[in-house]
């Protein structure tokens, strides 16, 4: 049986989930739509994210998710800037190997789309946080490790899916807005996603 994938274009009021987890993938739509760019998918993710918090919805992001889209932004702009140096497109695998990160320009890139994810954040209500469990810092940590550990080795996702779902488990948030096709495979969430084509 195929998880439940809500369109989130044709969510009603009364079937919005009391909380739901940001992943990467619906955050940076997000922010695309939110500054009016990109595709029609961006814009409705924002849409949704204004009316969410709107009606109450209370939406959390992890650090690493934070770092993660803060990284899906940077990324593009570093593989323009070498391939207009060496006059060629690259993979980014060829581009970590050949050339090195000037790590001051860098920072200052990361702090800028830090800056403008986090403002977002805030305009939508959106709260940062690690799980919410009743143990120390550590113990969370721990238990995280290994429900990570745990959908890795049953669904074929990458580790930092694997890191965003255990979170979400841990925390006891069954609902997650994700537009990443790969995580919506694995079994006992509700996800809220677009269907349309990237």
């Amino acid at each position: 049986m195929e998880p439940p994938v809500h369109e989130v274009a044709t969510i009603s009021a009364a079937t919005l989930p009391t909380r739901v987890l940001l992943e990467t993938s619906f955050l940076c739509d997000a922010l695309w739509g939110q500054w009016g760019l990109e595709r029609d998918r961006a814009q409705l993710s924002w849409i949704f994210l204004q009316r969410a918090e709107s009606r109450g919805v209370r939406m959390w992001v992890t650090p690493a998710i934070v770092q993660e889209a803060i990284f899906a932004f940077m990324k593009p702009d570093m593989r323009m800037e070498a391939a207009a140096r060496v006059g060629r497109q690259m993979t980014w695998s060829e581009f970590k190997r050949n050339h090195p990160l000037d790590f001051a320009e860098a920072h200052a890139a990361c702090v800028t789309v830090a800056r403008h994810i986090r403002a977002m954040l805030r305009t939508c209500g959106i709260e940062e946080a690690l799980p919410r469990i009743r143990v120390d810092a550590q113990a969370t940590g721990r238990w995280v490790a290994a429900c990570a550990c745990w959908y890795l080795r049953r669904y074929p996702i990458e580790p930092a899916d694997a890191l965003h779902i255990a979170c979400a488990r841990v925390d006891g948030t069954r609902a997650i807005a994700t537009n990443d096709l790969d995580l919506q495979a694995v079994r006992g969430f509700q996800y809220l996603a677009y269907r349309s084509a990237p």
